[in-house]
């Protein structure tokens, strides 16, 4: 890390003209930062990151010192730069900004790297970036959206701005475009669709057309292929959709689809493995390029590009997506979109791009928590008289300013201490540290409890001695709800418009707990303070709780199942393979 030492060194050798040197070291101390946490800054952390960002600005500021060379590892630091600077004394990016163009050392690519969502950004500069470097400053916006924490208010401001201002820029094609079509439900989700089309548009424009071959019209028996890159038992694609696939088997040949998968282990419901391999930004899919597939299902696209890229292609002559990832694709190759009849509004066709098949129930069906329910009296011996402890169900992405406010409304108000137990989920390590530093500023140190990477049964065993949840919105959550009433812990969740937001909440309904469905955030408050007042109410719901059957009607349901595998049926009956063999396909350039 950057003592004062290597600080001294840097400079000399500058000075020297060993400039490759000094790239060098800067990135490898980047990268360093990158991968550490910080839990808490205020201590020896700070006097870390002001060492070395106190030299980084000072170098950066040279003008004997360019970046670009190597703008593409430097930008796509440009969150991490932020991140630093806020926990760090300086708090932003504004002021070594100020004094780079003071200077008058007008490198567009240092300017990119000091301009950021935590600053008040020059519009009119982003625009003259793309017009003078569209490569770069794509590049620069999708690093930007490569984040795992919007709780700052002028994070999400700044993102929604950029975002809504993306629609109009030549957008160049980038693995981490990826960044921007997965993180625009989060960000401003009454925009989201035309950005997720957008980048479709961009991943088609820059790529070539090569065939691939289906012969699904000579099978006996119908080839159903699962395409993800998450089939792990731990993954959370894999936990809310897994019971559903596990019946595929009963309608035909089940074959799983894996994306970089290195495991030799094929999960038993899968007749086969097909590997689809990607390497410096080129798909690799010659295991398919020649496929009986009647049907293709799409589990997780845009968790990574190369689902995105692959949704953009046409390898089957039924493609499907579901609430793996719950929302809409906006790809033209994608038909149909698998929804649940009880988390769908009147406004459906407004949410989705592809033509909907309804489910009974929810439209996720949880295989069955990999640890047992515990009993009451195990309950109450974890929980701390006194102080209600409330598990916040959302992860990093889904703690947005707008929900933040109504925690902070719900803690104030509450009759008794209230503890916030905060588990961002697979966060990258430096936004793990800001947003445990900005949610201690806003609500104090004594209210928040913030963890680290945990395994499965820890996780568990927390929300296990949590008297209550609190969902998030206007993005939702079905794996925290499931985990929550498994271990017996009321969760409160939101109603809004579309699958993403009412997967949860239509679980709640199915076990007849509609009062704990908030129609508005008012009413979400509401209900929260209810059940921490009330003591003796809490400890009623809980029991109940731990005695309703969740298995077999939210976890591994037969009927939910039997209801895909009919609806699939009837698409395989309707649907016409293609005409000839060769359906056309892309690879990535």
């Amino acid at each position: 890390m950057c003592t004062d030492r290597s600080a001294t060194r840097l400079l000399q050798l500058l000075q020297h003209g060993r400039v490759d040197a000094v790239h060098r070291q800067l990135l490898r101390q980047l990268a360093a930062f990158n991968r550490k946490v910080y839990l808490q800054p205020e201590a020896y952390g700070r006097d870390e990151i002001d060492r070395f960002l106190e030299i980084f600005f000072q170098v950066l500021l040279r003008k004997d010192f360019s970046l670009e060379a190597r703008w593409k590892p430097y930008l796509s630091f440009v969150t991490l730069v932020e991140n630093l600077s806020y926990l760090s004394s300086y708090g932003s990016t504004t002021e070594p900004l100020a004094r780079l163009m003071a200077a008058g050392t007008m490198d567009s690519y240092k300017l990119l790297l000091l301009s950021n969502a935590k600053i008040k950004l020059d519009l009119e500069q982003i625009d003259r970036f793309f017009l003078q470097d569209k490569r770069a400053a794509s590049y620069w916006l999708y690093s930007l959206f490569t984040r795992h924490s919007f709780s700052h208010p002028a994070v999400a401001q700044n993102l929604r701005c950029l975002q809504h201002r993306a629609l109009g820029y030549d957008l160049q094609s980038f693995g981490r475009i990826c960044a921007l079509y997965f993180n625009a439900t989060y960000v401003d989700p009454e925009n989201h669709l035309l950005v997720r089309s957008k980048v479709n548009s961009v991943i088609r424009r820059h790529i070539t057309c090569a065939p691939i071959f289906n012969s699904c019209q000579r099978n006996t028996v119908p080839q159903i292929a699962v395409l993800s890159r998450n089939w792990h038992r731990s993954n959370a694609v894999r936990k809310c959709i897994g019971a559903y696939i596990r019946q595929l088997g009963d309608l035909g040949d089940l074959v799983l689809i894996a994306i970089n998968d290195t495991s030799s282990t094929l999960p038993k419901c899968f007749s086969r493995l097909y590997t689809v391999q990607s390497r410096k930004g080129f798909v690799d899919y010659n295991s398919i390029a020649h496929n009986n597939f009647n049907i293709v299902i799409f589990t997780d696209v845009g968790l990574n590009i190369e689902s995105l890229i692959l949704a953009n292609m046409r390898i089957a002559p039924i493609q499907i997506a579901m609430y793996g990832h719950p929302v809409s694709t906006a790809s033209p190759a994608i038909d149909y979109f698998i929804v649940g009849e009880d988390s769908e509004t009147s406004t459906i066709e407004s949410h989705y791009t592809e033509t909907t098949i309804k489910l009974k129930g929810p439209g996720m069906n949880a295989v069955r928590p990999r640890v047992r329910r515990p009993a009451y009296e195990e309950k109450i011996a974890l929980q701390s008289p006194g102080t209600v402890n409330i598990f916040i169900a959302a992860s990093g992405p889904k703690i947005n300013p707008h929900i933040v406010a109504h925690w902070k409304t719900i803690v104030a108000n509450a009759a008794f201490p209230t503890v916030l137990h905060v588990l961002p989920g697979e966060a990258g390590m430096q936004e793990v540290s800001v947003l445990r530093q900005h949610l201690r500023d806003t609500f104090g140190k004594e209210v928040i409890r913030f963890y680290r990477r945990l395994g499965y049964p820890q996780y568990m065993h927390i929300i296990k001695g949590c008297d209550l949840s609190l969902g998030s919105y206007p993005y939702g959550d079905y794996n925290r709800t499931i985990d929550s009433l498994w271990m017996g812990t009321p969760f409160i969740a939101i109603q809004g418009e579309c699958g993403y937001q009412n997967t949860g909440a239509a679980s709640l309904r199915t076990l007849g707990l509609d009062h704990l469905v908030a129609r508005n955030t008012g009413e979400y408050v509401n209900i929260a303070l209810r059940l921490i007042n009330n003591h003796d109410h809490r400890a009623q719901l809980q029991k109940n709780i731990l005695k309703m059957p969740i298995e077999p009607l939210l976890v591994e349901n037969k009927a939910y199942g039997s209801d895909l595998n009919d609806k699939l049926k009837m698409l395989l009956h309707h649907t016409c393979p293609p005409a000839h063999d060769q359906i056309g396909a892309c690879h990535d350039t």
